[in-house]
């Protein structure tokens, strides 16, 4: 399987002889800044912190898919637009949780586990006080677009500078909190004559600019959300992956968007996920969709949880994920509605990546691959995160290393 995304100079780890002085000649002063506040967080550099106060013209992407600057054009095309491609594994076993629910001060809390690559997934803790948004702080996984641990060339510095663009799970000051999940289908691509909207920027359009679910959902009903992938590819076929998003506030109101036969669906009730997921490892991948049974009791419970399979009514999930990681994680939802954050960071712990993904292990072996071996486990969930809405604090746990949680806030 290849990606369209195309990363921004060598995929290689900088060498000693890169330079954190160097700038390219066309940066703002606000964008060295930007650069310069970068830190490092843990000890192995798998986890920076950035104060971003550069521009990055969120309208103008929208509307264009480019900037104004040629230098920064460029750039963006290569993230973007560009014909180039580098190869992912073809066969990856993995992918995400996310749930949102009552915490046990009554506080809204929304959990996610991000599951990608182990040995490439660089994240940042991105913090953005945009001059015509609302502040947040969110998650991007800089190695997704190209960048190695250390930041150190110029082409790393480069893509870093896009970090808002690739936010995948984020809150605002308002304790909106959002974030995306990847769904095995192709691409949507809707047409109605709106303004089109990469589906990659929903994220951090609605962070910068909505402060309740319904105000979410008035934003997304604005435009015609086409999937990054989709609007990549250079032939302009469908393919790719499609995407669903999990927004939930302050106020305790949540819903999960998705774009089904190119309408968006808005879903705010939980479905039951039915069928003894822990007997699938002997099955092949083809035979689990036929043993799980969705049901859609439109009962409010509280709560929403959303993997890899669409929750809406009335779609047939061909390739659906996730199964045994929504049951998990709603069943811990049911005997205890209200956890605190670290009872929330433990739900997120049972449903790690890890070397106990019952999807994974069925996938590998319909594969001919034995899941008892190691390296046939390529993904790690990157991050374990915890928003509150109300203290407006992301606790994060990192690799899933869950006895060391790192705190941070909207500034």
């Amino acid at each position: 399987m290849t990606l369209a995304f195309c990363a921004c100079g060598s995929s290689d780890k900088p060498s000693e002889e890169a330079t954190d002085e160097a700038y390219a000649p066309y940066w703002t002063d606000e964008q060295k800044a930007t650069l310069d506040s970068m830190k490092q967080v843990d000890d192995e550099g798998y986890l920076y912190e950035m104060d971003y106060s550069a521009e990055y013209n969120l309208d103008d992407i929208i509307a264009e898919g480019t900037k104004t600057s040629p230098e920064e054009r460029a750039a963006f095309q290569k993230l973007y637009l560009s014909e180039s491609e580098f190869d992912v594994p073809e066969k990856i076993y993995g992918s995400c949780t996310g749930f949102a629910t009552k915490d046990a001060d009554g506080h809204q809390i929304m959990g996610r586990n991000y599951d990608w690559d182990k040995d490439e997934q660089v994240g940042a803790v991105v913090h953005i006080a945009p001059k015509d948004g609302y502040k947040s702080v969110g998650m991007t996984d800089m190695g997704f677009i190209g960048v190695a641990k250390g930041f150190n060339t110029i082409e790393e510095k480069e893509c870093a500078l896009y970090a808002p663009l690739f936010t995948v799970d984020g809150m605002n000051e308002t304790g909106l909190a959002c974030t995306v999940l990847v769904l095995e289908e192709d691409g949507s691509k809707q047409e109605t004559g709106k303004k089109t909207m990469i589906s990659g920027m929903v994220v951090r359009m609605l962070l910068d600019r909505a402060s309740t679910v319904q105000e979410a959902e008035e934003l997304l009903r604005n435009y015609d959300i086409v999937s990054s992938m989709y609007a990549s590819r250079e032939d302009n076929e469908l393919g790719g992956s499609d995407f669903h998003w999990l927004v939930t506030d302050k106020n305790g109101d949540s819903a999960i968007f998705e774009i089904v036969d190119n309408k968006l669906v808005v879903n705010k009730t939980p479905v039951v996920v039915e069928g003894d997921i822990e007997g699938f490892d002997s099955m092949p991948t083809a035979d689990i969709n036929k043993n799980v049974k969705i049901e859609y009791p439109k009962e409010d419970k509280g709560y929403l949880c959303v993997t890899n399979f669409y929750v809406s009514e009335g779609y047939k999930n061909t390739h659906g994920e996730g199964y045994w990681r929504y049951q998990t994680i709603s069943k811990k939802l049911e005997e205890n509605l209200n956890p605190t954050t670290e009872e929330a960071m433990e739900y997120l712990k049972d449903t790690k990546y890890g070397m106990n993904d019952v999807d994974c292990s069925v996938s590998m072996r319909s594969d001919g691959d034995d899941p008892e071996v190691e390296s046939n486990w390529p993904w790690i969930t990157v991050w374990s995160g915890v928003y509150n809405t109300d203290d407006l604090t992301l606790t994060l746990c990192l690799r899933e290393n869950y006895d060391k949680a790192y705190t941070f806030e909207v500034k």
